[in-house]
């Protein structure tokens, strides 16, 4: 698998030719039992012509994966199953319940939630807050802190440029 294969836009012409040629080269020295999985974040299944040659397109098979743009009620029910199978079996009393619902409402208005911005928002929220319930500054990771985070600019580092179609 080559995740975020769309990089290669950004290397010269006779560069994305030799990875092309690579890994078409690859896939008929194992044509048994070997898939290539190539992994793109641009959101519009044509720009596939732009990155593949036209052997690499010939082998494509029609099976596409996307991950769609989230409704803001899914986004809370997929960020509260993230977290849900990361924590161990004791619950932390010091994660209130609005959490998860703040801080995607928090991402909303200003970006397109999907599971990479929110996985990263939410890595933001616990990774700055177990600092801040260290050092005994915040006695709870709440919708105050969250909103506390957005009006210090914090969430501004959530923008995912390879998200952007």
């Amino acid at each position: 698998m080559i995740d975020e294969f769309q990089r290669v836009e950004v290397l010269r012409g006779n560069q994305q030719a030799d990875i092309n040629a690579a890994l078409h080269g690859l896939f008929n020295q194992c044509s048994h039992g070997l898939s290539l999985l190539l992994s793109f974040s641009f959101g519009v299944e044509e720009n596939l012509r732009h990155f593949l040659n036209g052997e690499l397109l010939s082998r494509v098979d029609p099976l596409r994966i996307t991950i769609p743009v989230l409704t803001s009620p899914e986004a809370v029910e997929f960020l509260e199953d993230v977290i849900r199978q990361a924590r161990s079996e004791a619950t932390d009393p010091r994660v209130s319940i609005d959490l998860v619902p703040t801080i995607v409402s928090a991402l909303a208005p200003r970006f397109r939630l999907t599971p990479r911005r929110l996985i990263k928002a939410a890595a933001l929220v616990f990774e700055l807050g177990a600092i801040e319930l260290e050092d005994g500054a915040i006695e709870t990771l709440s919708a105050s802190y969250v909103q506390q985070m957005v009006a210090e600019g914090n969430f501004d580092r959530i923008d995912d440029k390879e998200d952007v179609t």
